[in-house]
């Protein structure tokens, strides 16, 4: 095998697992950190926080829903991004456009901001 191809092999095999970790798809029912260093992050399905979790999501962080899924709260959000480092929900869409993706919804189990 030409070494440009095992070359590209091996780098194919340790990004994958970058990738591969940065999508969230159904519940979070224990508490969750999204990090910059994962971002971003790719909502693939609808995204549902416990009423018993928290999740995190640190300064710098960008948030990539696809078409009309949402992110649902019955738990805690701590979500406090920075005048450098904003946190970023956006669409999954190249690109954006208002309506590509559904919404952000706070149930009445979740936890108000203190």
């Amino acid at each position: 095998m030409k070494p440009i191809l095992w070359i590209t092999l091996l780098a194919c095999w340790l990004l994958l697992p970058a990738f591969a970790r940065s999508a969230q798809a159904g519940l979070i029912c224990s508490n969750t950190t999204w990090r910059k260093a994962d971002s971003p992050i790719l909502l693939t399905e609808g995204v549902a926080v416990c009423a018993t979790a928290t999740l995190t999501i640190e300064p710098g962080v960008v948030v990539r829903i696809g078409p009309g899924l949402a992110l649902q709260i019955d738990g805690t959000l701590i979500a406090r991004g920075t005048a450098v480092e904003p946190i970023t929900f956006t669409s999954n869409v190249g690109p954006p456009a208002k309506g590509d993706w559904g919404y952000l919804l706070f149930t009445n189990t979740s936890t108000d901001a203190g």
